[in-house]
């Protein structure tokens, strides 16, 4: 009986429409909720495999000395799920010709995951082999450079190798820093005859390993415990490239928008779900009456909102596909292999977000109607009781859950939810001040005071509705700053003339040649920027070595890329020492103020650290995590590193400046830039979708908040115009009224906007936050233009009932 009453209610409701607005706003969640985490779990797979091939491995370890095999041996390893390499830069030499090369020295278990793309004689192949030994493989540029042909003879050091085939592409690209220079890789066995590496020579052990969680999390554990300082360890979770950082971020944008819209939804879900209760007042008085008791009326209506959460999940769902199929179709073309299927966690967090928006913000409203007595129908009262500030708690705490199951970022969680809650608060207490007096309606003479009335007597319902109207316009507008304004900045730090060439080892005596070659080809040059390796050790220290050697450089102007973020910049009154970056800081433990030595080839100096700089790595300029004042270097030794934008049309020029110029090497990210401007360019398209559903969930979330206030004001507008007031005053006074209530609203929505960005700008993007006075300008108009115009869509409905049909609902 239970099960079929419950049947016909569900049809009934979805007939009359009284369903509609939650059912939609429920429906909004979800297809936003699984389109996202679908999208956001399959491209986190592909990452996750993109990542171990970037790295070579599941873990990774750098270490400046090869002393770490010993406490390996212990472990007793599979030696196929382990590879060593040794990497390190050298001059390369065919019979006519020299070139400076990355060499990379692999063993017989190199390559660990992936393939290597080679070309030899006879075309293209893929091997997952190290080279033979006496054998090399290089750079198809370096074979260019050094005019070679597959088969003749290389010199490296004191050893001679045969050409045996040309690197297309390397599964462990990111797994060393020595790629400033044009590839080598040979077999480590002949690394002992070229006689190349020394005492004090700069190699660069890598170690990488893969096998199941168990296995790795024990090699991290052996290795954390046996590293020396400065020696590195990298796993899936560190993806430091410029592209994984930039498809990290693109998925930070999507959460964003899609949270967004969720909580405008959640929020529609419980006004929605306050009428409906209300509407069900009089039907559960009249089942108690017939015999239905507390445990059958709760169970009626669990039943109702189960069948509502199985139509929820069917079209949600489905919507949810085709609109991660939507963003996969806009970005596949970022990787090389079609995505993994999803996981079960999408649906997972499908689900527990419907079961958040359903006892959080719809059964409390619900459980009210089992303490409904029948005899509150005979008297005509249909109203709940005053108290709701239970159930406004309880919609709090759900909206701050909802909003960390979705992110799982506790930070940008309480940055939205104490935001919305302050300034909605502010509003709430606004009213409050200013409409202090309560004046009934019937004694106004004219639209204005009888508009003016109203906000006085609804002061409690009207202070709900300006906090729905709030969070609509505030997280709207936040959702298109992020469209607008942080995706513009992302794509204003990329642009068009972005230095896409680094030129290295430039000698002292080549500097202004060279800069005249490049301004006679019409090239635009950048900063020339002395560099010179560099050791720092600590003073008054007994473990006083970082076991790291730097790139130093010397500028009396703070770089554009760069920020200090404690301590004071060079000045020329004060005694200036130097600045290293925050990294740097945090790893080796180097303070402010701290006093330390930096050991040089020519000698070595005392000095400070006279500042810590926040560095923008992503930036496609020289960056440096040591820097010092030029009056403190400037007699050194050392080389330059510029940068500068070759154009297609000019593609050759860069060959012909490393022929011109024989110790300069020159390698390009052309490339990498055109991967990161495409994503972006990707994400704009996909976050646009996203606005355009945040902008729906705004929406109803207005109209929501418009419906449930109109309800209270039929039997007002029918005892309004029987006593004579016209059909125009009774809609100019609500026009007049919801305008301010649009106003204010407004307002508290540019401020939760701004607020917010800033926020979401430092704490989340990390980028230099912005003022926005677009915001502070949509936010009043959005407010009058769609409250109002809402508003009279509603009013027009009332005046086509007459007195009489609006006092018997």
């Amino acid at each position: 009986m239970l099960a079929t009453l419950s049947i016909k209610l569900f049809i009934r409701e979805i007939r009359s429409g009284y369903l509609t607005s939650m059912l939609l706003s429920l429906v909004l969640a979800v297809t936003i909720v699984s389109g996202i985490s679908l999208f956001t779990d399959r491209l986190e797979k592909v990452l996750s495999s993109e990542t171990k091939e970037f790295l070579g491995g599941d873990l990774k370890f750098e270490s400046n000395e090869d002393a770490i095999k010993d406490s390996l041996k212990i472990l007793n390893l599979d030696k196929s799920k382990t590879s060593e390499m040794a990497v390190f830069a050298s001059v390369i030499f065919s019979e006519e010709e020299m070139q400076l090369s990355s060499i990379k020295a692999v063993d017989n278990s190199y390559p660990l995951i992936g393939e290597l793309e080679l070309q030899n004689k006879s075309g293209t192949y893929k091997t997952k082999q190290n080279p033979d030994q006496g054998t090399l493989w290089i750079d198809e540029r370096l074979k260019n450079l050094l005019s070679l042909e597959y088969g003749d003879n290389i010199y490296l050091g004191d050893a001679t190798f045969v050409l045996a085939a040309s690197i297309i592409y390397e599964p462990d690209r990111g797994s060393t820093n020595f790629a400033f220079a044009p590839k080598t890789i040979m077999n480590i066995s002949d690394l002992a005859a070229t006689n190349i590496i020394q005492p004090g020579s700069r190699v660069e052990y890598n170690y990488l390993f893969t096998g199941s969680e168990e296995e790795i999390s024990l090699i991290r554990e052996t290795l954390e415990e046996n590293k020396n300082q400065g020696d590195d360890i990298e796993s899936l979770s560190s993806d430091s490239s410029a592209l994984g950082r930039t498809i990290d971020r693109s998925e930070n944008f999507f959460l964003l928008g899609g949270l967004i819209a969720v909580l405008l939804s959640a929020c529609t879900i419980g006004i929605s779900s306050q009428r409906f209760a209300r509407r069900h007042i009089s039907y559960v008085a009249i089942l108690k009456t017939l015999g239905m008791n507390q445990f059958q009326i709760r169970g009626l209506y669990l039943l109702l909102f189960f069948y509502t959460t199985l139509l929820t999940l069917f079209l949600g769902l489905s919507f949810g596909w085709v609109l991660q199929s939507n963003f996969i179709s806009l970005m596949d073309s970022y990787f090389p292999t079609e995505l993994p299927p999803p996981s079960f966690y999408p649906l997972l967090i499908t689900c527990l977000t419907v079961l958040i928006c359903q006892f959080g913000f719809i059964y409390p409203h619900i459980s009210k109607l089992l303490d409904i007595s029948p005899m509150r129908v005979l008297k005509n009262d249909i109203t709940f009781n005053q108290n709701t500030l239970p159930i406004f708690i309880m919609g709090l705490f759900a909206f701050l859950f909802l909003l960390y199951v979705y992110t799982n970022q506790i930070a940008l969680s309480l940055i939205i939810f104490t935001g919305v809650i302050f300034f909605s608060f502010i509003g709430i207490g606004s009213i409050y001040l200013l409409l202090g007096k309560k004046k009934l309606g019937l004694g106004a003479q004219d639209a204005v005071s009888l508009a003016l009335s109203e906000l006085r007597r609804r002061k409690l319902s009207n202070s709900f509705q300006i906090f729905a109207f709030t969070v609509a316009i505030g997280l709207s507008l936040i959702t298109f700053s992020a469209s607008k304004n942080l995706l513009g900045s992302w794509q204003d730090s990329i642009p068009d003339n972005s230095p896409n060439n680094f030129a290295i080892n430039i000698t002292k005596e080549d500097k202004d040649s060279m800069e005249l070659f490049l301004y006679e080809k019409e090239i635009e040059i950048n900063l020339f920027y002395p560099v010179a390796n560099a050791q720092i050790l600590r003073k008054n220290n007994e473990e006083n070595i970082i076991d790291r050697n730097f790139n130093i450089t010397w500028l009396e102007d703070l770089p554009e890329q760069n920020e200090v973020v404690k301590g004071i910049w060079f000045q020329n009154d004060t005694k200036n020492g130097i600045s290293i970056s925050d990294e740097i800081s945090e790893r080796y433990d180097l303070n402010l103020n701290d006093e330390v030595i930096i050991q040089m080839e020519d000698g070595s100096l005392e000095t400070y650290i006279q500042s810590i700089r926040a560095v923008d790595w992503e930036s496609f300029s020289p960056n440096f995590f040591v820097i010092g004042h030029p009056s403190l270097f400037e007699e050194r030794s050392s080389t330059y590193i510029t940068s500068f934008y070759i154009p297609k049309s000019k593609q050759k020029v860069a060959a012909e400046l490393m022929r011109e110029f024989r110790t300069v090497s020159v390698f390009s990210v052309e490339e990498l830039i055109k991967q990161v401007r495409d994503i972006v360019n990707q994400v704009t398209k996909a976050l646009n979708s996203i606005l355009l559903l945040t902008c729906l969930s705004a929406l109803f979330l207005a109209f929501s908040a418009l419906q449930d206030g109109f309800d209270q004001r039929r039997h007002q507008s029918a005892i309004l115009r029987t006593l004579g007031a016209t059909g125009k005053l009774v809609k100019t006074s609500s026009l007049i009224e919801f305008s301010i209530l649009g106003v204010v609203s407004g307002l508290l929505g540019s401020m939760i906007a701004h607020t917010g960005v800033y926020f979401i700008e430092t704490k989340v993007f990390q980028t230099i936050p912005g003022f926005y006075p677009e915001i502070w300008v949509m936010g009043p108009i959005i407010g009058i233009v769609i409250v109002s115009g809402l508003c009279l869509y509603l009013v027009n409905g009332l005046m086509k009932q007459s007195p009489k049909e609006l006092l018997s609902q």
